[in-house]
């Protein structure tokens, strides 16, 4: 537990309370409604997969007010009994002082059940006493719930990114001569290079209390599972720019969270601005770690860190949080950028954290960071299935093993199911003969989690640009051609970058959900809001805006809204469909 003893003494506000997800807020908790209130419990803790925080003393709307000593603790031991009565556990991970001031605070104050639990003392129209606000964790001790989130690993080549990983994971450090990548590298030119070519997934856990469980503790991914109550899913995304279509698609399947990594020496490349770009594009929340700090002169890491605050908030407005204590990481985890239901940003704070893989510098702070983090998003898992397929591995003895993410329903064993589209807009009927997750056999898996599938009869010529869905009346859609609003952006350097332009019959290479396919560009309907009568000598540059007509060479599943990157040649640009139908293509 961390406690902050000095009293803040001012009125401050979170972001109002969220229906939905793990997260509760509660100005006091009242033995005489536990029935009802285990009920909500439960709920925070089914969607936060197994895992719940309680943010005590704070009004719906955020409003930080804190609670006196005596209505704290009953507080808090009314948590208990009720997460004792879910087969969890409570366990309070910062209380914080709000001091004695009642100022803005009139309004409530005139309800007299109000005035008790702040300790309103009517001579000094303040509280008697400190009032206190609390970060509550509320955690299913059974084994078979956890909670898992999934972290990608960006940034420019060499920055560290495998080594952090290989260091995390085996928890042992590197010894500067990549040690600690070799032990997780896919492919024997990725050891030889010492760059990451293909996107690899790894994990570490944490056990009841807190502590890593990796590979100093456990032998296998099993293991590892079996010991914790929280995963994390780290995916390792390519560096190098010929790679850079696979980190493009690695983030457009949308972890919970991306790590860009800097190197102390090197400061922000043209790669960390296409990765934070390329974050904003598919509404992923982003962690800035600075890299090999043993290896950088003080002048030259300060010099990085400055230009990392100054680009986030002139470029961005965003706002660059330092974490220097496990005080700072905990605060981070709760008050970092997230996006809410309908994709706006709700905060803008972006974790700064400096690390050396060698001297083991930071580490602490970034796994209890990581350890904090929620879960940020809400899956329909009552909804029809969609799993966007991902791979496709040859497994000896299994034959072909489908890994995808399940963004919308439930997927079980023994499950009838649609496989496609193929070239022609065909679906396959398919029974699923297991699935798996994080290597370890189950029955169901719900959304929000990737998975391995099994099928049997399996299709030959299933790809990773399919998807799985539910055996409906009628066969889903498939489309060829889409309408599109798109805009050119770029960071990366050309000799006349005015000269690179996207017009009629252009071929751009376009990354939507698990698709990583060339569209011809069919029509330009719009250019920067003015329709577009004849489009034969019409060019779209740099900072421009477009409404296209679009067309793969097969069929494919879209849907509406769904956002895409492309890239073509120098360029690099971000759009969202907005038209599938034919009839709607000039109004889209």
């Amino acid at each position: 537990m961390s406690e902050k003893v000095e009293s803040i003494d001012e009125l401050y506000y979170l972001d109002p309370e969220n229906d939905l997800g793990g997260i509760e807020y509660k100005l006091i908790v009242n033995s005489k409604r536990l029935e009802g209130l285990q009920t909500q419990m439960l709920f925070r803790l089914r969607e936060g997969q197994g895992h719940a925080m309680y943010r005590l003393g704070i009004m719906d709307d955020g409003l930080a007010v804190g609670l006196i000593e005596k209505h704290f603790n009953e507080s808090f031991r009314n948590l208990e009994k009720m997460a004792l009565n879910l087969d969890a556990e409570a366990k309070i991970l910062t209380k914080e002082n709000v001091g004695k001031t009642l100022k803005g605070l009139d309004k409530y104050l005139k309800n007299s059940y109000f005035r008790n639990i702040v300790g309103f003392d009517e001579k000094t129209e303040e509280s008697s006493e400190d009032r206190f606000v609390a970060d509550i964790e509320i955690k299913f001790n059974t084994d078979y719930q956890y909670q898992s989130i999934t972290i990608g690993i960006a940034g420019n080549v060499d920055s560290g990114k495998s080594t952090l990983l290989g260091v995390l994971t085996s928890g042992e450090l590197d010894d500067g001569n990549g040690f600690a990548r070799s032990s997780i590298a896919s492919h024997r030119h990725e050891i030889d290079s010492g760059q990451t070519s293909s996107r690899s997934y790894h994990i570490i856990g944490y056990d009841k209390s807190g502590k890593v469980v990796d590979f100093s503790r456990a032998d296998t991914w099993e293991e590892i599972i079996d010991h914790s109550q929280k995963i994390i899913r780290f995916c390792d995304l390519a560096g190098h720019e010929k790679y850079f279509k696979t980190t493009i698609k690695g983030i457009a399947s949308k972890p919970n969270y991306v790590i860009i990594m800097i190197e102390a020496g090197r400061g922000i490349t043209d790669m960390t601005k296409q990765h934070i770009i390329t974050c904003g594009v598919y509404k992923v929340p982003f962690i800035i770690v600075i890299s090999k700090v043993d290896q950088s002169p003080k002048e030259r890491y300060q010099e990085t860190v400055d230009e990392i605050e100054s680009y986030l908030k002139t470029k961005y407005n965003l706002y660059p949080y330092r974490i220097n204590n496990q005080h700072e990481a905990i605060q981070a985890s709760k008050e970092m950028m997230q996006y809410d239901q309908h994709m706006k940003v709700r905060n803008r704070l972006i974790p700064i954290l400096s690390i050396s893989n060698v001297t083991g510098k930071g580490l602490d702070l970034l796994k209890t960071l990581c350890y904090m983090l929620p879960p940020n998003r809400e899956y329909e898992t009552g909804s029809d299935v969609k799993l966007y397929i991902h791979k496709i591995r040859n497994v000896r003895g299994n034959g072909k093993i489908i890994v995808g993410d399940l963004a919308n329903g439930r997927l079980k064993v023994s499950q009838e199911v649609l496989v496609g589209p193929t070239s022609t807009g065909q679906y396959y009927k398919r029974v699923i003969k297991s699935l798996r997750i994080n290597r370890v056999d189950v029955n169901e898996v719900e959304a929000g989690h990737q998975c391995s599938i099994a099928l049997r009869h399996h299709p030959e010529d299933v790809n990773d640009s399919m998807v799985i869905l539910n055996v409906g009346n009628k066969p889903p859609p498939v489309f060829k051609q889409f309408g599109a609003r798109i805009q050119i952006l770029s960071n990366t350097p050309a000799r006349d970058i005015n000269n690179v332009t996207v017009r009629k019959g252009s071929e751009i290479h376009l990354t939507v959900n698990n698709l990583n396919k060339s569209a011809k560009v069919i029509k330009i309907i719009e250019k920067n809001g003015t329709p577009v009568d004849d489009d034969t000598n019409v060019e779209i540059k740099v900072h421009d805006r477009g409404l296209l007509l679009l067309e793969f060479s097969n069929y494919h599943y879209l849907e509406i809204n769904d956002l895409f990157s492309f890239r073509q040649a120098y360029i690099y640009g971000v759009g969202n469909i907005t038209a599938l139908d034919s009839d709607d293509f000039t109004r889209a």
